[in-house]
C-alpha cells in the first residue's frame, strides 16, 4: 500500500511540474517577444503585462482556447486562427524546452531539495530568455541581468561560499575593466560587448568564484560552434528577404548563448559531482 501511495505522488508531482513547465514556457515567450519591443515603444505602450496576447501580424486578440501551451499550436497546425499566418516556431520550441527542463530538474532535485529545484529552473529560464533575446536582437537587458545576479546571490548564500564569490566578483570585475581599457587604448576592435561582460559578472555567484574560469573556457569553445549556427541563421534571414548583398560575414556574433551554455554545464557539474 505504501508503494502505491509513493508512486501515486511521484506521478502526480511529475504531471504537475510538467504542466507548470509548459505554462512557464508560454510566459517566457511573452518575455522574449515583449522586452525587446519595450525598448522601442514610446510612452510605455508595450510591457510584459500589456497589451493582452495578440497575433503580431493581424493584431487580433488571442482567445484562451488558442493559448494552451503546445496543444493550441498543434491543433491550429502552426497558423493563426484569424489571418492564417504561420506562428513562429520559437513559441512551441520554448514551451517544449521548459517542459523538458522542468522534468529533468524534477528528476534530479525535486525529492531531495525543493529549493534547489526552484533555483535551477529559475536559472534555466533566465538563461534561455537572455540567450534568445541576445541571439535575435543583439541586446541583453539590464533588468534580466539584475534578476539573474540577485538569484545568484541567493544561490551563493544557500549552497556556495558567498565570501569567496564576492571576492571573486571583485577580482573578475577588475580583470574585465583592464581588458576593456586595453582594448579602447590599443585597438579599434571590441572583443566583448558590454552586455556580455555584464552577463559574465552576473553569473559569478552561480558558478562560484573558483569555478568561474571554467565558464570562460567553455563559453569560448561554445562560441566557436555558435558562430557557425549564427552565420547560417543570418544567411537564411537575408536570403529569405532577398537581401544577400547586405550579408556581412564580419558582424559581431551574439555571445550570450555561449555564456549561458557554459554556466549550465559548470552549474550541473558542480551539483552532480
Amino acid at each position: 500500500m505504501t508503494d502505491v501511495i509513493v508512486h501515486f505522488y511521484f506521478w502526480f508531482d511529475l504531471i504537475l511540474v510538467s504542466v507548470i513547465g509548459l505554462c512557464v514556457g508560454s510566459f517566457l515567450n511573452v518575455v522574449i517577444y515583449r522586452i525587446p519591443l519595450s525598448y522601442t515603444c514610446h510612452g510605455g505602450v508595450m510591457s510584459v503585462a500589456f497589451p493582452p496576447s495578440h497575433c503580431p501580424v493581424c493584431k487580433h486578440s488571442i482567445p484562451a482556447r488558442d493559448n494552451i501551451p503546445l496543444v493550441s499550436y498543434i491543433l491550429l497546425k502552426g497558423r493563426c486562427r484569424f489571418c492564417h499566418e504561420r506562428i513562429n516556431v520559437l513559441y512551441p520550441v520554448t514551451e517544449g524546452a521548459t517542459f523538458i527542463a522542468f522534468i529533468c530538474f524534477y528528476m534530479l532535485f525535486f525529492n531531495t531539495d525543493i529549493v534547489l529545484f526552484l533555483l535551477s529552473v529559475f536559472l534555466f529560464c533566465l538563461l534561455y530568455v537572455i540567450s534568445i533575446i541576445d541571439f535575435r536582437y543583439y541586446i541583453i537587458p539590464d533588468r534580466l541581468l539584475l534578476v539573474l545576479f540577485g538569484g545568484g546571490v541567493v544561490y551563493s548564500y544557500l549552497y556556495g561560499n558567498i565570501i569567496y564569490d564576492a571576492l571573486g566578483l571583485v577580482i573578475y570585475f577588475l580583470i574585465f575593466a583592464i581588458i576593456v581599457f586595453a582594448c579602447e587604448s590599443f585597438s579599434d576592435k571590441q572583443i566583448l560587448g558590454m552586455g556580455d561582460i555584464k552577463l559574465y559578472l552576473s553569473v559569478v555567484p552561480w558558478a562560484g568564484g573558483l569555478n568561474f574560469p571554467f565558464v570562460m573556457l567553455i563559453s569560448s569553445i561554445a562560441g566557436l560552434f555558435l558562430a557557425g549556427i549564427w552565420k547560417l541563421y543570418v544567411k537564411k534571414i537575408y536570403v529569405s528577404n532577398e537581401l544577400t548583398k547586405d550579408i556581412d560575414e564580419n558582424r559581431f556574433i551574439p555571445f550570450g548563448p555561449a555564456i549561458a551554455v557554459a554556466l549550465l554545464i559548470v552549474y550541473l557539474a558542480v551539483l552532480l559531482r
